[in-house]
């Protein structure tokens, strides 16, 4: 048996189309959404009312990276170390809060070990060091793989979260 037309094998009906989410916006999902706006050129979305419609281009990424990882391209924003970077510098203060507020990392360090494979070898002080960039090649390992780890959140909350609103209309 096929998949029908506009349909992904064993799962929800794919659409197309701006994906509108029916409540305000956290501020790291603004953050995430802000930078793949920049880097689309589409930076006149509106993401601050009671609901936010996600432009088609984006909303296409996001539904992506809930079926391949982020850490494999599927948001275009966030492939490069020069955007992944940029988005780390840009929201530092933004990530730190909500990794320990809404993520409940409230020993930073050590979550974010166990949390994000490809920091599971790092040492706290070489966590600590990556997340200060007070080394290089451990600054870049450490803030690309956090601003990786909060666009595949962001991603799989919005696009879960309108699977869930399809179910249940």
């Amino acid at each position: 048996m096929t998949a029908a037309a506009g349909t992904i094998p064993g799962g929800s009906f794919y659409r197309s189309l701006k994906m509108k989410i029916n409540r305000p916006l956290k501020e790291i999902e603004k953050a995430v959404l802000r930078h793949m706006l920049e880097h689309a050129d589409l930076q006149d979305t509106d993401l601050d009312g009671a609901e936010a419609e996600i432009p088609e281009e984006l909303a296409d990424e996001l539904r992506e990276a809930c079926r391949h990882p982020v850490t494999e391209g599927s948001i275009s924003s966030f492939i490069y170390y020069r955007d992944t970077l940029e988005f780390f510098r840009n929201n530092e203060p933004l990530l730190l809060r909500w990794l320990v507020w809404d993520i409940g990392m409230w020993d930073i360090y050590t979550d974010l070990r166990s949390l994000i494979p490809s920091l599971h070898d790092f040492t706290r002080e070489e966590l600590r060091q990556g997340w200060y960039g007070e080394v290089e090649d451990r600054r870049t390992a450490v803030q690309n793989a956090v601003a990786m780890f909060a666009a595949q959140v962001v991603a799989v909350d919005l696009a879960g979260e309108e699977e869930n609103d399809d179910e249940n209309a």
